[in-house]
């Protein structure tokens, strides 16, 4: 697992620092940074905050009637 350093503006405007996991995506090879609940590459694939690859959207709230809308 690869952690980088990231930069951001927080909700108060404060500067926060924090390591960050940062992934290779499986369908595009491009990074993407595993920040919370559902991170979300810009090809459309969708990881877990531990770098798993989720399922496509159509299938989430198979299970629980849930929608795909309803978790993000």
């Amino acid at each position: 697992m690869n952690y980088e350093k990231l930069s951001f503006v927080d909700d108060l405007g404060r500067l926060v620092e924090r390591d960050v996991l940062i992934i290779k995506c499986e369908e595009c090879d491009e990074k993407v940074a595993c920040t919370g609940f559902t991170n979300s590459c810009f090809c459309g694939a969708d990881y877990d905050s531990n770098g798993d690859k989720l399922a496509d959207r159509s299938q989430w709230g198979y299970e629980t009637g849930e929608n795909w809308r309803d978790i993000i």
